[in-house]
């Protein structure tokens, strides 16, 4: 029961878990994704970010700069932005989120 209050507390919900168990879209890039930036961000963030890959390659720097993330090597970033930017490009979602307090775009 303690261990199902802390995580409702936290936020969890099965909800949230089943956004974050959908499967990535195939093609080079899911594992990868997942590897360096699930680790912080839940997969259903990253699904529903639509940015260009000039945005998502200054996300990859600011992650590196003021949170925890690794600095991935040219070939790895090439992957991630190559990746984001197909699946999860500006065409996908103007770089627009929903949240509880209104529309975000980036």
């Amino acid at each position: 029961m303690i261990v199902l209050a802390l995580a409702v507390n936290m936020g969890w919900t099965p909800a949230v878990q089943a956004q974050d168990e959908r499967a990535l879209p195939a093609g080079p890039g899911p594992d990868e994704t997942v590897a360096w930036c699930s680790g912080c961000q839940s997969r259903a963030l990253v699904m529903r970010q639509g940015m260009s890959r000039e945005r998502w390659n200054d996300i990859i720097t600011w992650m590196v700069e003021n949170e925890t993330m690794r600095k991935p090597c040219d070939e790895q970033r090439k992957v991630l932005l190559v990746y984001l930017s197909a699946r999860f490009g500006a065409a996908k979602g103007a770089g627009c989120t929903d949240t509880p307090w209104g529309r975000r775009c980036l």
